[in-house]
């Protein structure tokens, strides 16, 4: 091999801490990306700029409703109630604005299957001690699961080490922006108010990645690693 060729497979290639081992990583094409998870990065747009919006809305009826609170204290008994029911409608349209940039659940479900699609594609060796590797592909089917030949279904990982795993996969695949784009999109499904949604998981009970958060937030998840929020 020649020392160019060389080169470029080496950079094709990061070691990584998460989860007290080391992972060796490999680019993942971008047509294998834009194939995965395009949906989802458009829908990630989409409710970043709606978020944008909402935030403007709320933070002007939230003005409202303190202004009403502060006049009803401060202002004849006889206005009290009104201002008071006034501040309330204020303060619903704000929590309503909020909510409408929530994502869908579907949505949802799909960015978390993408990045486990990421983390699958991406991962090709593990070490307790970045000198001795084994080689290790994770996949998504329990059924495909063969530890004999080093396929692990993504469960065996620590918890929150594939939600981190895929963002890093991300960013040596060229698509650090797009990663931090879907990050923020997941967590404002925990987010959003008058959602109910199950707290934050560290591992979820297929054992697919968590919510992660922004790329270089550090380990564990997301927190730093594959968990949202």
């Amino acid at each position: 091999m020649s020392a160019l060729l060389a080169e470029l497979a080496a950079a094709s290639v990061q070691e990584v801490e998460a989860g007290g081992l080391h992972w060796r990583l490999r680019r993942v094409a971008s047509v294998d990306l834009l194939e995965a998870g395009g949906g989802y990065l458009l829908a990630a747009r989409r409710t970043a700029r709606l978020s944008a919006e909402a935030e403007v809305l709320a933070t002007a009826a939230e003005a409202e409703a303190a202004e009403a609170l502060r006049a009803a204290a401060e202002g004849p008994v006889e206005t009290r109630a009104a201002l008071q029911a006034a501040a309330a409608a204020a303060a619903q349209r704000a929590q309503a604005a909020r909510g409408q940039a929530s994502p869908a659940d579907g949505q949802v479900a799909g960015g978390l299957r993408f990045l486990d699609a990421v983390c699958a594609a991406g991962v090709t060796h593990v070490s307790r001690d970045g000198k001795v590797w084994d080689a290790l592909r994770f996949v998504t089917d329990r059924k495909a699961e063969d530890v004999a030949t080093g396929r692990l279904h993504l469960s065996s990982a620590p918890p929150g080490v594939p939600g981190k795993l895929a963002m890093d996969i991300l960013a040596l695949s060229g698509a650090k922006e797009a990663g931090e784009l879907l990050a923020r999109f997941l967590r404002a499904a925990t987010t959003a108010p008058g959602r109910a949604r199950p707290p934050v998981r560290d591992r979820p009970a297929d054992g697919g990645a968590v919510v992660p958060a922004p790329l270089g937030a550090g380990d564990g998840v997301h927190g730093g690693g594959a968990g949202y929020g």
